[in-house]
């Protein structure tokens, strides 16, 4: 099997999101983009595709857990990668399985954009609101951390 060289808390948490050890395991490490302050790794494992991102700094606070919670409250939406593993006592490490696509290149969505994402007809035929995302979020046990909830009743400081 091949490796890319990871780092530790990398190995251990792809270790423990699949229950394999990582040599036994194909792991690559993408190529990063300008932009990115983590590490991609993609992990071949039982016939799974996923991925492992190292965040190498908390550019945003607490960055590692507000995404894989992030991941779970827009599951069922499926417009994002299903979480697979996140553990802070391994390190800033999130697991999820590889969604193939296009990943958002950091640029400003047009007005249109977000209809079209709503009305995409693999979505459920409901109309979807960010705001329920972020309430959501904002309610979670803890909250997401994020601006947007800082004026939020549910929110403990």
């Amino acid at each position: 099997m091949g490796t890319d060289v990871a780092s530790p808390v990398v190995r251990e948490a792809i270790t423990r999101a699949t229950g394999f050890e990582v040599r036994s395991l194909t792991v690559r490490r993408r190529p990063p983009m300008p932009h990115q302050a983590n590490r991609l790794y993609d992990v071949w494992a039982a016939g799974r595709h996923l991925i492992a991102k190292e965040f190498l700094s908390d550019v945003e606070r607490n960055g590692p857990s507000n995404e894989y919670r992030s991941l779970h409250l827009v599951q069922r939406l499926e417009i994002a990668p299903r979480p697979v593993f996140f553990d802070p006592s391994a390190g800033p490490v999130v697991v999820y399985q590889f969604m193939d696509g296009d990943m958002w290149d950091r640029r400003v969505a047009s007005a249109l954009e977000p209809r079209q994402i709503a009305n995409a007809d693999r979505l459920p035929r409901r109309e979807l609101e960010l705001r329920e995302v972020l309430e959501a979020g904002c309610k979670a046990q803890p909250p997401i951390d994020h601006p947007a909830c800082a004026g939020d009743p549910h929110r403990q400081s």
